[in-house]
């Protein structure tokens, strides 16, 4: 495993130094560290699973992801690096700890591979889609309140002031970020069965679009009231994170409502 973790080091590195320094990326990071606490207390709670696993698959593995991962960190394809850590982790996991144990811990190991970056194409792909659709709302919602704005795409003017929706503010990472959240809650505290996850991922979605969509008109009446300056100051990235912990106070209440309604209808 030592030997796993310094070659996992690389690409852990161009993570922190690339994706995870961006706003976009800001919470890969706490969904890794989620995902390796809950591989780590599902392996402790299954410790009588344990046993070798098979060296063949193992080998296979590694001779297939190795050059695949050599030739990544050379030309600096972050996600591709990204995809054999993870692979080359599952592969290390089952050699170390057997067939039975690796299947028990199914979820967190799947878990795990959210942290990677999106590819290019389709990160670009969804922020394009949630920059429109965030501005547009937005701008409905700014006239709802009586703002005077008006929309060009991912351009909101309001008085003076012209506002790009830009990728960071989209709300793709942190919506996939909040699915990986709600699904690891289902898995701890549901069952862990497909009906749980099947709602974790239905009601994250569109709580994470309501709270990004209330943090750009935090941020629109923030700009009309002081100006266009406040948004080089510590108040927008804290706005992303603020609006993060909205919607998973969000996430919360509707995950306990239905419990409870749930266990009322058994009744």
């Amino acid at each position: 495993m030592g030997v796993f973790f310094v070659w996992s080091l690389a690409a852990l590195w161009s993570l922190a130094q690339q994706t995870w320094q961006t706003e976009a990326g800001s919470l890969a990071p706490l969904v890794l560290l989620l995902g390796l606490w809950s591989l780590f207390e599902c392996r402790a709670r299954n410790r009588h699973l344990i046993a070798a696993g098979a060296i063949g698959p193992a080998i296979t593995v590694v001779c297939v992801i190795l050059p695949i991962y050599v030739i990544a960190s050379a030309i600096d394809m972050v996600a591709v690096m990204a995809v054999c850590v993870w692979v080359g982790g599952i592969a290390a996991f089952y050699y170390f700890n057997g067939a039975a144990l690796t299947r028990a811990c199914g979820f967190p190991l799947a878990f795990l591979g959210l942290a990677i970056p999106l590819p290019y194409s389709l990160s670009m792909t969804a922020n394009l889609f949630l920059r429109d659709f965030i501005a547009d709302f937005a701008s409905r919602f700014g006239r709802f309140l009586s703002l005077e704005t008006a929309v060009d795409r991912h351009y909101i003017f309001i008085d003076q002031y012209q506002l790009s929706i830009d990728n960071a503010c989209a709300g793709a990472s942190s919506t996939m970020s909040l699915v990986a959240i709600g699904l690891l809650f289902a898995h701890w505290f549901q069952e862990a069965n497909w009906k749980g996850y099947l709602f974790a991922f239905a009601v994250s979605v569109p709580i994470a679009l309501v709270a990004n969509v209330l943090r750009i008109i935090t941020l629109l009446v923030m700009v009309r009231t002081l100006g266009p300056g406040l948004l080089d100051t510590a108040l927008h990235p804290l706005s992303g994170v603020l609006s993060f912990a909205f919607a998973l106070a969000m996430f919360g209440i509707v995950q306990r409502t239905a419990v409870i309604v749930r266990k009322g209808a058994q009744k």
